[in-house]
């Protein structure tokens, strides 16, 4: 009697450039019970195309992806080939069978896999992903990223209520303009708005009393709206200070700011007309802002980057949150600043309530996908206890929490208009 797990898919999955031999992602992003199934998504492959695939165990808990045979332990569990019908091509995979087919030593209820796969050519690199069995609550798999990026915070029982994922990618979000917005959760009065912040695409907090806020191009209605650039915004009054301004001769969407040490900024630029045919990738990237101008390094992005959430000095990498593109999930992307490498780490939603959470470390609030078609993206709250109230709520967008640094108030972004950017 197989007995009942949580399967949590968490952890590594290489991003793909437009080079490289096919996407992977996982569907869902957690099992209640070891008779369900999952499924891998095989993407970038031509229809009628053949495909090797493998399941690997971790036989000796080290971490690492294990190829071989270590003592009586064989760490390949499962594995076929497959010729495709259509792409995105659907594996579908059963935990029971994974147990069955594991042999001697079973399989442990917290327990690390892998999945491989290849086209079969020669000098193709495998294409890899990790998931994982887990009988213990899902902070089991998030301690390491906990540690990272969020260290001194608790991953306690209120984070883990199950919850819907964000559907999917927020599409047009060139098509609209936001402002930014303050609420006051505890008095429950209305929002107020922020002066001089008409066009701001993302927000994040410099100091106590300043945000860096990036501006996209918007139409000459908005006659208070900032010109597009980066900029050092005050929250309670004042002038915004440019603190870089794109060439003239281009049209970038600039958003998802964050600030990094050495008086460095990090920021996504990408077209406003992004090119989405089959054959090219958006050219996406972050760059760095530093001494009044961009540094000259970039880092291609194949997914959309929703919000830069973290900075990691230890191992020089930065925490995004993307909401997914196409056949890809929603996740949350590690990328290593040094080697340019961006990691998918598969959606939380214990993860991404725990990066929401109020300083005071009394609510969480976080931004939904109305699924009715009745409001926009709107916000919600969650009490210590994980009980849900609704925080903002209208036919408009609004997106992108951000508490104040002393968690008595929350900002976010209003959409105020539906205006096509020069």
């Amino acid at each position: 009697m197989i007995k009942r797990i949580a399967l949590f898919l968490l952890l590594t999955a290489p991003l793909l450039g437009a080079d490289s031999p096919l996407r992977l992602s996982i569907d869902p992003n957690a099992l209640e019970n070891a008779s369900a199934k999952f499924t891998v998504t095989i993407g970038d492959i031509a229809p009628g195309e053949t495909i090797r695939w493998r399941v690997y165990r971790d036989c000796n808990n080290d971490g690492k992806l294990d190829k071989g045979k270590i003592g009586s332990c064989t760490s390949l569990v499962d594995s076929g080939i497959m010729k495709a019908e259509k792409s995105p091509y659907k594996l579908e995979l059963q935990v029971a069978d994974l147990r069955e087919k594991a042999g001697a030593p079973p399989l442990e209820d917290f327990a690390v896999l892998w999945f491989t796969a290849y086209r079969q050519e020669p000098g193709v690199k495998d294409q890899w992903l990790q998931f994982g069995l887990s009988g213990k609550q899902p902070c089991s798999w998030l301690k390491e990223i906990f540690s990272a990026f969020l260290p001194g915070r608790d991953c306690g029982p209120a984070l883990g209520t199950s919850l819907r994922a964000m559907d999917r990618d927020l599409t047009g979000l060139t098509d609209i303009t936001f402002e930014i917005r303050r609420l006051e959760p505890v008095a429950d009065a209305e929002p107020q708005t922020l002066p001089k912040s008409q066009g701001v695409t993302g927000m994040t907090w410099l100091d106590a009393k300043h945000m860096l806020v990036t501006v996209a191009p918007v139409l000459d209605s908005y006659r208070d709206a900032l010109a597009p650039g980066l900029y050092k915004l005050p929250v309670e009054g004042g002038e915004p200070q440019r603190l870089w301004a794109p060439p003239e001769e281009t049209a970038w969407y600039l958003s998802a700011p964050l600030a990094l040490p050495r008086r460095t900024v990090a920021f996504v630029r990408r077209p406003i007309l992004e090119n989405k045919t089959p054959d090219t990738q958006p050219d996406r990237r972050l760059v760095f802002w530093r001494k009044g101008k961009l540094t000259g390094e970039t880092i291609p992005l194949n997914l959309p980057v929703y919000r830069l959430l973290a900075w990691d000095k230890k191992t020089r990498s930065l925490l995004a949150l993307t909401l997914g593109e196409k056949d890809a999930q929603p996740g949350f992307l590690r990328i290593d600043r040094k080697t340019g490498a961006v990691t998918h780490l598969v959606y939380s939603e214990t993860f991404y309530r725990a990066f929401m959470g109020s300083p005071a470390g009394d609510q969480t609030a976080t931004a939904r996908f109305d699924v009715s078609g009745l409001y926009g993206w709107h916000l919600l709250g969650f009490d210590s206890r994980g009980k849900m109230f609704p925080l903002v709520r209208r036919e408009e967008h609004d997106l992108m929490p951000l508490w104040g640094p002393d968690g008595a108030h929350l900002y976010y972004l209003a959409e105020i208009g539906r205006i096509e950017p020069y």
